[in-house]
């Protein structure tokens, strides 16, 4: 069985748009980044709990596994960031929460906490997502399709996606250049092919 990797940072995991379109493409593993926001002032109290809530809360409402990996600020962070950034009194030494999350929010493997680099390691079976989306599958039989919409806009947005979406994945990034300068189109010319309008 092949599976869907999707993920998102920080607290873009707040944001309901970015966690169905996820779900809409069917995403069995959640690779999910995090800061260490609890070594900063003023969330030593709560981060951890937050990230904590919104990796169950994904897990469950998308039926995936969550991967979930937070950054730490050691004592090497901290003088670095000293050396070259000034006095440091908004963030001290600590870390994130790190965790494997099961679609139905038990942990195989940590949560792992503090300044120091750990492995969080865990066997996941995907053959269990369907056991979990019998009772919960927001992309099929709890979708309720005749009562909500939902729309992903996919066109390409920025350079890079234009030149991917053109089908020039994988080209050099002075691939452009050497066709212009060969006299074989404008730049112009494969600026408005790779976004459509040629």
């Amino acid at each position: 069985m092949g599976y869907n990797l999707g993920g998102l940072v920080c607290w873009e995991h707040t944001m309901n748009g970015p966690r169905q379109a996820l779900i809409e493409d069917q995403e069995h593993v959640h690779a999910a980044v995090w800061p260490a926001i609890s070594a900063i002032s003023g969330f030593e109290a709560c981060a951890d709990s937050q990230i904590e809530g919104l990796m169950k809360a994904h897990a469950l409402s998308a039926q995936v596994f969550v991967i979930c990996a937070s950054s730490y600020v050691d004592e090497t962070c901290l003088t670095w960031m000293n050396k070259n950034l000034g006095d440091q009194d908004l963030v001290k030494r600590g870390g994130g929460w790190s965790a494997i999350v099961h679609p139905f929010c038990t942990l195989p493997a940590g949560p792992h906490l503090g300044d120091e680099e750990k492995l969080v390691t865990a066997d996941i079976d995907l053959a269990q997502l369907a056991a979990v989306k019998v009772w919960v599958d927001t992309a099929g039989h709890y979708k309720r399709p005749e009562v909500f919409k939902f729309e992903i806009d996919r066109r390409p947005l920025w350079d890079d996606d234009r030149r991917l979406a053109g089908g020039n994945a994988g080209a050099e990034p002075d691939a452009v250049e050497r066709i212009v300068e060969k006299g074989e189109a404008s730049q112009q010319n494969i600026r408005q092919a790779a976004i459509g309008k040629a």
